[in-house]
């Protein structure tokens, strides 16, 4: 995990390369007389750069572009793999991540699941939107010795549905999953699986859970809370790992401290800071924004999320020298 020496000399070498190679960086340097020079740490980067509108980066509206990814990617970058956003709460937006990118986060996946205690040579089911989430997740679990069996599933428009009561509808959405799970289970030994909270009671219905062997359960998506997670634990008996993340920010992972608080890292290609409204830090166990800030040889943008969560503190057992958040939740 980064320190914050590596941090800042992370986050100056991305500037250079992105100020020099990046349309929409080289222009917004120019607009604003910033340097590379003045820009020698991750608060320097904060200072002048700061939060972007989330609205500038590339969406697709009407099977369409509405700005051209390649704005937003240094010139010299060949080898690219775009990232899209599952489309879940609103327009799907892309931007794109390097090979190296991809690397790093494989193996961030697989130090987090060795510090979590997850077993090896385990099959798993990942349920899930097309994209690199399946990419960096059907290769780390082949890597460690198992098979991943992806189901893919539409999930644009679904938290919008939930929120307005179509709950019945949801459900339906999620039959055709479920019958490819019954197939998967009836074939193979599975270990472990990739679930949202809302799910389970469906995979309960069909007796799904008692045709596994699992070892380990894993969770995504905002529908994850301390009680779901309590619940989870005392329901299953499993080990419980997961991360909060998205096409921008890769996986952050949740780390237990023996509580049921959804305690979130950030990778090494990401700072996550909890924020107030002057876009200063708050106090440690206090409550604020997330202001997230990528950073690397594909990706250099920083913005202030929906979400909110508590700060907490780094993880020097677990060699996390930067600070986490717990417990977030989303406005919309």
């Amino acid at each position: 995990m980064l320190s914050k020496r590596e941090l800042d000399l992370a986050i100056s070498e991305a500037v250079r390369l992105h100020f020099k190679e990046t349309p929409y960086w080289v222009k917004y340097a120019k607009k604003h007389k910033i340097s590379p020079r003045d820009i020698e740490s991750y608060e320097d980067f904060i200072c002048h750069v700061g939060p972007q509108p989330e609205e500038k980066l590339p969406r697709i509206v009407g099977g369409k572009f509405t700005v051209d990814p390649k704005l937003f990617k240094p010139k010299s970058l060949k080898e690219v793999f775009p990232s899209t956003s599952s489309g879940t709460t609103g327009p799907q937006k892309v931007v794109f991540w390097s090979k190296k990118s991809n690397e790093i986060i494989v193996r961030y996946y697989d130090e987090c699941l060795d510090l979590s205690g997850v077993p090896r040579d385990i099959n798993w089911i990942i349920p899930g939107p097309e994209g690199l989430y399946r990419v960096h997740l059907e290769r780390v679990v082949e890597e460690r010795g198992g098979k991943a069996f992806f189901i893919p599933v539409e999930t644009r428009g679904l938290k919008r549905k939930l929120m307005e009561g179509k709950r019945e509808e949801v459900m339906r959405h999620f039959d055709p999953m479920l019958e490819r799970v019954e197939e998967i289970v009836s074939e193979e030994k599975i270990g472990g699986m990739v679930v949202v909270p809302f799910i389970i009671p469906l995979l309960q219905e069909r007796g799904l859970f008692e045709k596994m062997d699992l070892r380990v359960m894993a969770f995504g998506g905002m529908e994850m809370s301390p009680e779901v997670l309590a619940g989870l634990k005392r329901e299953f008996g499993l080990k419980v790992v997961g991360w909060y993340g998205h096409f921008l920010l890769g996986p952050c992972f949740h780390f237990d401290d023996g509580s049921n608080n959804l305690n979130y890292y950030p990778n090494p290609l990401v700072k996550v800071d909890v924020v107030d409204e002057d876009g200063e830090l708050v106090p440690y166990g206090e409550e604020g924004r997330l202001r997230i800030t990528r950073f690397g040889d594909d990706v250099l943008w920083t913005q202030l999320e929906n979400d909110f969560a508590k700060r907490i503190r780094p993880r020097r057992d677990l060699d996390i020298h930067l600070d986490g958040f717990s417990n977030v939740y989303r406005k919309l």
